[in-house]
């Protein structure tokens, strides 16, 4: 799992120095992003665990949702 968060993230971090995002307003998109992820480092691991449940639950409704009007 931490295998593939990690080889997401700097996918995504390619992505973005390719298509020309990091300087943007004098870099303060690119400080904006860096400031997103380093406060995600101050969780405790029973708060990131909650935040992904919940996270995911928006996603399963719109899933069940869709499955049950057979779209």
């Amino acid at each position: 799992m931490y295998l593939g968060n990690l080889i997401g993230a700097i996918g995504t971090t390619v992505l973005i120095w390719l298509a020309g995002m990091h300087p943007v307003s004098n870099g303060a998109v690119g400080e904006a992003m860096v400031q997103m992820a380093r406060s995600k480092f101050a969780f405790d691991p029973v708060s990131v665990l909650a935040r992904g449940v919940l996270c995911n639950v928006p996603g399963c409704l719109a899933v069940w949702c869709a499955w049950e009007r057979g779209v």
